[in-house]
């Protein structure tokens, strides 16, 4: 998560840790979950080694390259030391001006 490597004073707050674990936590167990449902009865018979690599290195590129900068971008205001977390109106105008961008 790119607001954690940021150091104090330099021009953002760094996010409390419940806060970027509530975060975390809200990307990564969906994933596990889904990870574990649909991809794990196919891996199943393969040696655990090879499973117990698999599943972080599936789930942490998910994480760091697609899930975090989007739950970073909808809830950076929260992270970093905003009373509550965005409403929905802002949810949805930051997600599809993060969509115009990336088109």
């Amino acid at each position: 998560m790119s607001t954690c490597s940021r150091q104090p004073g330099a021009g953002r707050a760094v996010p409390r840790r419940g806060r970027t674990w509530a975060v975390s936590f809200l990307g990564l167990y969906p994933l596990a979950l889904g990870f574990l449902a649909f991809v794990g009865p196919h891996i199943a018979r393969w040696p655990l080694p090879v499973r117990a690599a698999i599943f972080p290195l599936v789930l942490l590129t998910l994480m760091t390259y697609v899930v975090m900068p989007v739950l970073t971008r909808l809830t950076g205001r929260w992270l970093e030391g905003g009373k509550q977390p965005p409403n929905r109106k802002e949810v949805v105008a930051r997600i599809r001006t993060a969509h115009e961008q990336s088109a």
